[in-house]
């Protein structure tokens, strides 16, 4: 499970547990449930969930997904989360183009 050491860092940010399910203590067994609940929602059809990782040093710095709550009413919700040293260099912009390209030839099958 290479995301691990992302959830740890991600559960120590004053912001990410705020705004998604990384939980605000972290255990040692506390990243595997996450990471583990992230790819049950892939298999049920909830949405797709993608790590993000920089370019440059392939290090691993936040999260995104494409949430499908919403596809009866033909919307899907992107959402995403970035740890400190990915902030502010245009990591996000990039991140949700990439997803909302990859999901609209999708809708339209």
């Amino acid at each position: 499970m290479s995301g691990l050491p992302l959830v740890r860092e991600a559960s120590l940010d004053p912001f990410i547990p705020l705004i998604t399910t990384v939980p605000s203590r972290y255990s040692d067994a506390a990243p595997e449930a996450l990471v583990r609940g992230q790819w049950d929602g892939a298999a049920t059809g909830a949405g797709y969930p993608f790590a993000i990782v920089r370019s440059r040093d392939r290090r691993p710095v936040g999260a995104i997904g494409l949430w499908l709550r919403e596809l009866p009413e033909g919307r899907a919700s992107p959402g995403h989360s970035l740890t400190a040293p990915a902030r502010g260099q245009n990591v996000a912009r990039a991140v949700l183009r990439t997803v909302t390209g990859w999901a609209a030839p999708r809708r339209a099958r």
